[in-house]
């Protein structure tokens, strides 16, 4: 740690609150960070003197390789009209769970296909 970041002034603050995106606190941030914005959080120094607005962002993102996520059943929402999508994730071992109207497909098939990045992935049983 060098003497630069060991002095920040910003090491030395109190979380007051957290906001998550949408609330009222975060809609500037939002519009500037737009799906990357994780939450805001307003700070205050230990002398309660300044508050600090901090947006924790998004600044990478990547599939996890591991044995044990790729073998893991998801539950992915796949549109009536995505034909080529749904033939991809068929012959990836897809299965309809008329259920829970979802395609129950294993973690190896999903990063395959690249739909952990683009579409919201339940975790199921199975």
């Amino acid at each position: 740690m060098d003497d630069t970041e060991q002095q920040s002034p910003h090491r030395q603050t109190r979380v007051m609150k957290t906001l998550w995106p949408r609330q009222a606190g975060t809609l500037k941030l939002l519009r500037r960070f737009g799906a990357d914005l994780v939450c805001v959080r307003y700070r205050h120094d230990l002398t309660g003197l300044h508050r600090l607005t901090t947006a924790e962002i998004v600044v990478d993102q990547s599939c996890v390789a591991s044995r044990r996520s790729d073998r893991q059943v998801f539950g992915v929402r796949i549109g009536l009209l995505e034909h080529d999508l749904r033939a991809q994730a068929k012959a990836h071992g897809a299965k309809w769970d008329d259920t829970s109207k979802l395609w129950r497909m294993r973690g190896k098939g999903v990063k395959l296909l690249k739909l952990a990045m683009s579409r919201s992935l339940l975790n199921a049983a199975g």
